[in-house]
């Protein structure tokens, strides 16, 4: 199934998929999701929804607000989920939060960071990241969704990487 996935958005040049998150071991959609993450031709994006109902801060659906937020620690991944997020804002009705996390004379953008070591022992989902699967954990007190993005390397991508 993976494959025709990963097919299908190469031919129709999708910029990012975006898959729903199954906690169930029973589900097959982990396993496909986990092969989609290592070969899909875009960023993958796994949704956390926590079935919370949006308080509109208007009586009108057509003025309404949502807002977003960012959790940005640097690194490929958290640039891509920065460009997402700067994609919904062009619809004014979003508003876009970015919290730039950062440990003191360090640009955290790896699991050595002091700023994730230590979670690695409470991860459940490595699909999510460390730091995913905390925001999407059940632990904690937050309604808000989670979505989690990981950016995929395009051949030209790994071409520079090589050059440097």
């Amino acid at each position: 199934m993976h494959d025709d996935i990963c097919t299908l958005a190469l031919e129709k040049s999708t910029s990012i998929l975006i898959f729903p998150f199954q906690k169930s071991d029973n589900s097959p959609v982990p396993g496909v999701i986990k092969n989609v993450l290592d070969k899909a031709p875009c960023s993958v994006g796994i949704l956390v929804d926590k079935k919370i109902i949006m308080h509109w801060r208007s009586e009108s659906r057509n003025q309404a607000r949502l807002s977003v937020c960012v959790v940005f620690l640097g690194g490929p991944d958290a640039r891509e989920a920065l460009a997402y997020g700067m994609r919904r804002v062009a619809n004014p009705t979003i508003r876009l939060t970015v919290l730039r996390l950062i440990a003191e004379d360090e640009f955290a953008s790896d699991i050595d960071s002091p700023l994730v070591k230590g979670l690695v022992d409470w991860s459940h989902a490595q699909e999510l990241g460390i730091i995913g699967d905390m925001l999407a954990s059940s632990d904690m007190k937050c309604s808000a969704s989670v979505l989690v993005v990981q950016q995929q390397f395009t051949v030209e991508d790994l071409a520079h990487a090589h050059e440097d």
